[in-house]
C-alpha cells in the first residue's frame, strides 16, 4: 500500500510574552502547544499524515502590535492558523483579519461576548468560552434564589471589563434588572470612590457583583463591613476569570497584610465566588508538572493544550470528509457542535464553536475560612450540562440553607416605598383622602404599580387576551405601560409601569411644588397627545380619564394610563350611594351619566369632557368642585340633570395662561357633545398656546435655580434665627454655670468634681424678708428681683462667682470655680461691703421708707465643688 504524503501545517502562535500577564503569557503557558503537538502526533483516532510547526510572535495585550505581528505571520510565514491571542481586544482585530483571510483563529483566552457574531468572526473557536456563558451562569443562580435585582461594579483593566459587559449583557436580555452599574478606571480604586459607591449601592441594590482583581475585592468586602452591609441583608458575588481549585485557600480570596483579617472573614461570609472550574486530576496535575519541567504552567495552559487539539481533530475531520484542511470556514465548521475530554475537562463546543464552560459557586466554610464548591454548572461524559448544588449555602450569623437567603429588595422596598402611604392635607371633600395606598410590584425587574380590580370572579376569554395583548403593543411618550394582569382571586390586577412622580391630581394639589404656566401647559399638551394616540389606535376612546389616571414620570413627563381596562374586563359600576363613587364622576360627561347603558369604553367626546374637567384642575390646582358646599351626589345629579346654564367647575375670569386656554376647556366640558373639539384640534390649539413645542427639561432647570435661590434664602433665614437662639441659650447657660464648666459642658465633655483649699463663700438673706412678704401682694413681692438685678450688677465688678439665690438668700463664691490664690479673702470682703451699700440706698417701691438691712457671713473653706450635683459645697 502506498503511504500517504505528510502533511504539514504551520501554527502560529500570538501570545503575549510579558510578565505582565504571567496568568496566560508564553513564559508560562507556550510549552503547552508542543506538548498538545506530541499527543496529536502519537493518536491514532486522527490523521496520520498531519505535522506541525510553530511560529511564534508576541501579541503584548495590545491590538496594534498583535496585528503587525498577525501581518507578518500570514504574509512571510505562511502559516495555516492563528492560535491566540489570548487578551480579547488583541483578539478581535486579528480575529477580523483571519476572517478576512478565511483563516482559522482558534483562541484560548478572548472571552468577550462580542465574538459572539459569528457574520463577522467566522472562522474563529474558543477554548475557554465566552463570558456571556458565566453570566448565563450566574442567572441559573439568580432563579434558584429569585432574585431579579442586582447592581455590578467593575474595574476597567482589560480582561475584568470584558467579563462585566458580557455578565451585563446577560442580565439585560434575561429581563434582570440592573439598579446601579459603575466601572472605576484605577488599577487601584480610591477609598472615598470605594465609600462612596457602596454607600449608593446600599439604598439600590442587595445583591452585589464585583469583577475585578482580588485585592480590589477585597477591599470593597472590608468597606461593605464598615458600612454594616455584610450581616446577612446583602450577597456580595465576586467573579473570578482565572480557572481556580476546587477549594480555594484563605490567601486566595480574604487574608491580606492589613491588620484586618479577622474583619475580613467575617464579611466574607457574606460571598459567594463564582469561579471558572478547573480539572484536578491526576492527568492534569501530571500535565502542569510536565509543564514545570519546560517552563513554569499556568491555569490557562490547560485550555491553550486543548485549542491545539482541537484544530487538529477539525483538521482530521476536513480531510476524511476530503474538504481543504487549509479553508478557515471549513475548519471552524468542524469545531461546532465538538465534544470531547480535553485536558480542561469534558470539552462542549456550542453551534459558534465556543466552549461550554464549567463553572463553580465557591462558599466560604466559617470553620476553615476556604471557600468549598457550594453549586457548579458542568458538562457530563454523557454530553449534558448540569446546574446543582452541592452544599447548603452558609450565611452570616451562623445560619445555613436556602431559607436564609436574603430577598434583593427589602420588604418595604428601597426607601420604604413599597410600604409607603401617598396622602395629602386631610380636607373636606379631598381625593387625597381616598388616594392613600399605592401598591407597588417588581415583575421580572420593573417596578410596577399594582391597579387592583374589585370583582370577585372574572371569566378569561380568548377575546379578552386578545385584547390584553394588544395593550402590550401601545407604544406611545405619552402612554403609560401596560405590562400584564393577574386573575387570581383575590389578587386581580392590572400591573402597569410606574411613574415616580405620582398621579396629576397629587401633584397639582401638593402645596409643596410650584408650577410655572411652561409646566401646566406641558401637563395638558402631554395629555392631549396621549389621548390622540388612543384615539387613533384600535381602542378608539379611553373610557377612564380623569386627573387621577394621568401619570407623572420622574422627567415630569404626563403619561397616560388606565384606558380601557372597564371594557376589557366588562365591569359596570351599580348604583351605590356613596361618596366615593360619586367624586370619581366628576370627569365623566353627562351624556354618559344620563345613559344606564353607557358603553363601557366610554367615547371620544366624552373623553373631551373628561379633559375639560383636568383643564380646569391644571389652571386652578384645584378639585372640581367644593365639596365643602355641595355634597358628591348633588354635584354630580346637576351635571346628569342638564340644567339650562349647565353645572360645571367655575373657572376664573382671566388667569395668567391666557382667554384662549380658558375657551378651549369651556368648549372642552359643553353641554353638546358634538361642539366638543376632537383631540388633534385640542392639541394644535395647545400648541398654538405655547408657541410650538415644550421643553420641559428646560423649565425643570429653571425651577431648580428659583428653587436654589429661594432655599439659599430660607437657609440664611433659618441660619439668623438659629444664631439668634443660640445666643439665648448661651446667654442664660454662662448666667446659670461657669464660664470654664458651660464651655466643656457644650464641647460634651464631662465636668468632674475638683477640690479647691483657698476659697471663701459669701451668704446674705434680708433681715425681717418673711414679714415683708406677707405684707406684700405677689406682684409687690417682685421687688427682691430688682435687689438681686443691682446685686448681680455689683458682682460683676469682683472676682466672684454666684453660686445660687434661695428666696431671700444670695451665695457667692470666690476662688471657686476659678482659681486666685489668696486673693479670695479679699475679693470675698470687698463683695461683702459692695453688697451691703447697695442694699442700704435700695428703695422698696411699695414701702419706700423702708430700710433694708442685710445679714452677712463669709467663711474661708476647703470645698469640692461640682457643677452636676448642683454645685455642693462641701467645708
Amino acid at each position: 500500500m502506498k503511504k500517504e504524503a505528510v502533511r504539514r501545517f504551520r501554527i502560529g502562535l500570538i501570545i503575549p510574552w510579558n510578565d505582565t500577564f504571567n496568568d496566560f503569557s508564553g513564559f508560562t503557558s507556550a510549552s503547552a502547544v508542543s506538548i498538545a503537538i506530541e499527543k496529536v502526533h502519537s493518536d491514532k483516532r486522527l490523521n496520520r499524515t498531519m505535522k506541525f510547526d510553530v511560529v511564534t510572535v508576541d501579541s503584548g495585550c495590545d491590538s496594534k502590535i498583535a496585528a503587525g505581528n498577525t501581518l507578518k505571520l500570514y504574509s512571510e510565514e505562511r502559516v495555516d492558523v492563528f492560535i491566540g491571542p489570548a487578551c480579547s481586544s488583541a483578539c478581535r482585530r486579528v480575529a477580523e483579519m483571519a476572517s478576512y483571510w478565511n483563516k482559522p483563529i482558534v483562541s484560548w483566552v478572548a472571552a468577550s461576548s462580542d465574538f459572539n457574531e459569528k457574520k463577522v468572526y467566522k472562522t474563529l473557536s474558543r477554548t475557554l468560552g465566552p463570558f456571556s456563558k458565566m453570566g448565563r451562569f450566574i442567572i441559573e443562580l439568580f432563579r434558584y434564589y429569585n432574585w431579579n435585582t442586582v447592581g455590578v461594579i467593575y474595574s476597567d483593566n482589560y480582561i475584568w471589563q470584558d467579563a462585566a459587559l458580557s455578565v451585563i449583557r446577560a442580565f439585560r436580555e434575561s429581563n434582570i434588572s440592573i439598579s446601579v452599574e459603575d466601572k472605576y478606571p484605577f488599577e487601584i480604586a480610591p477609598l472615598a470612590y470605594i465609600q462612596k459607591v457602596l454607600t449608593f449601592i446600599k439604598k439600590e441594590a442587595r445583591i452585589v457583583i464585583l469583577i475585578g482583581p482580588r485585592d480590589e475585592r477585597r477591599r470593597f468586602i472590608l468597606n461593605a463591613y464598615d458600612l454594616d452591609m455584610t450581616k446577612g441583608d446583602f450577597v456580595f458575588l465576586t467573579i473570578d476569570v482565572l480557572p481556580q481549585e476546587d477549594i480555594i485557600g484563605q490567601t486566595e480570596v480574604w487574608q491580606g497584610n492589613d491588620g484586618r483579617d479577622k474583619d475580613a472573614k467575617h464579611a466574607f461570609e457574606s460571598v459567594f465566588h463564582v469561579t471558572l472550574a478547573t480539572e484536578t486530576t491526576d492527568e492534569v496535575v501530571n500535565f502542569r508538572r510536565e509543564l514545570d519541567n519546560i517552563e513554569m504552567g499556568d491555569r490557562y495552559s490547560t485550555f491553550l493544550h486543548d485549542a491545539v487539539f482541537i484544530y487538529a481533530t477539525a483538521i482530521s475531520g476536513t480531510l476524511a470528509k476530503g474538504l481543504d484542511p487549509y479553508n478557515g470556514q471549513n475548519i471552524a465548521r468542524f469545531t461546532r457542535g465538538k465534544i470531547f475530554k480535553g485536558v480542561s475537562g469534558n470539552v462542549i463546543l456550542d453551534e459558534n464553536g465556543d466552549r461550554e464552560p464549567d463553572f463553580w459557586v465557591m462558599d466560604m466554610n466559617p470553620i476553615t475560612g476556604k471557600f468549598e464548591k457550594m453549586a457548579e454548572l458542568i458538562n457530563t461524559e454523557e454530553r449534558l450540562r448540569i446546574f446543582k448544588i452541592l452544599l447548603k449555602p452558609r450565611w452570616p450569623g451562623g445560619y445555613v440553607g436556602d431559607n436564609y437567603a436574603p430577598s434583593d429588595i427589602p420588604s418595604c422596598g428601597f426607601n420604604g416605598l413599597l410600604c409607603s402611604k401617598k396622602t395629602g392635607t386631610k380636607s373636606a371633600g379631598s381625593y387625597r383622602q381616598e388616594q392613600i395606598f399605592t401598591e407597588i410590584c417588581y415583575y421580572k425587574g420593573t417596578r410596577c404599580a399594582i391597579n387592583r380590580i374589585s370583582e370577585d370572579h372574572i371569566q378569561v376569554t380568548r377575546t379578552m387576551l386578545i385584547q390584553l395583548k394588544d395593550l402590550k403593543e401601545m407604544v406611545h411618550d405619552n402612554v403609560n405601560v401596560f405590562i400584564g394582569a393577574c386573575f387570581d382571586y383575590p389578587n386581580n390586577c392590572f400591573l402597569w409601569s410606574y411613574c415616580s412622580k405620582g398621579s396629576l391630581q397629587d401633584v397639582l394639589l401638593s402645596e409643596e411644588t410650584q408650577f410655572d404656566k411652561t409646566f401646566k401647559l406641558s401637563f395638558l399638551l402631554d395629555i392631549s397627545k396621549g389621548i390622540e394616540f388612543i384615539h387613533k389606535s384600535h381602542l378608539h376612546s379611553h373610557g377612564n380619564l380623569r386627573s387621577s389616571n394621568c401619570l407623572v414620570d420622574g422627567r415630569w413627563s404626563v403619561k397616560v394610563s388606565d384606558y380601557s381596562m372597564s371594557s376589557i374586563i366588562k365591569i359596570r359600576h351599580k348604583e351605590i350611594i356613596d361618596d366615593h363613587y360619586y367624586k370619581k364622576s366628576a370627569w365623566t360627561a353627562p351624556e354618559l351619566l344620563r345613559n344606564p347603558n353607557a358603553p363601557l369604553a366610554g367615547t371620544t367626546r366624552a373623553d373631551a369632557y373628561s379633559f375639560g374637567i383636568i383643564c380646569y384642575e391644571v389652571i386652578t390646582r384645584k378639585e372640581p368642585y367644593d365639596f365643602s358646599i355641595v355634597s358628591p351626589k348633588d354635584a354630580i345629579s346637576r351635571v346628569r340633570n342638564g340644567e339650562s346654564i349647565p353645572f360645571r367647575p367655575a373657572l376664573p375670569v382671566v388667569h395668567e395662561l391666557g382667554q384662549e386656554l380658558l375657551s378651549l376647556t369651556l368648549q372642552s366640558w359643553d353641554e353638546d357633545e358634538m361642539k366638543r373639539p376632537a383631540f388633534t384640534k385640542i392639541k394644535n390649539t395647545l400648541l398654538k398656546i405655547a408657541g410650538g413645542e415644550i421643553n420641559i427639561i428646560d423649565s425643570v432647570i429653571k425651577m431648580a435655580e428659583n428653587y436654589a435661590f429661594n432655599l439659599e434664602e430660607l437657609i440664611e433665614e433659618r441660619t439668623n434665627t438659629f444664631i439668634e437662639e443660640q445666643k439665648k441659650t448661651d446667654t442664660l447657660l454662662y448666667k446659670m454655670l461657669p464660664a470654664s464648666v458651660a464651655d466643656q459642658l457644650k464641647a460634651g465633655k464631662f465636668v468632674s468634681p475638683e477640690s479647691y483649699e483657698q476659697a471663701t463663700v459669701f451668704f446674705s438673706t434680708l433681715v425681717g424678708f418673711n414679714i415683708l412678704l406677707a405684707e406684700s401682694t405677689p406682684i409687690q413681692a417682685t421687688c427682691l428681683n430688682d435687689l438681686y438685678i443691682i446685686f448681680d450688677e455689683v458682682i460683676q465688678k469682683h472676682d466672684v462667682f454666684k453660686v445660687e439665690t434661695i428666696g431671700d438668700a444670695y451665695m457667692v463664691s470666690s476662688g471657686v470655680p476659678t482659681r486666685i490664690g489668696a486673693r479670695h479673702v479679699i475679693e470675698g470682703a470687698n463683695v461683702a461691703l459692695d453688697l451691703l451699700s447697695a442694699s442700704t440706698i435700695f428703695q422698696v417701691a411699695h414701702k419706700p421708707k423702708l430700710k433694708l438691712q442685710l445679714r452677712i457671713g463669709f467663711y474661708n473653706l476647703f470645698i469640692i465643688y461640682s457643677s452636676l450635683i448642683h454645685r455642693v459645697v462641701i467645708g
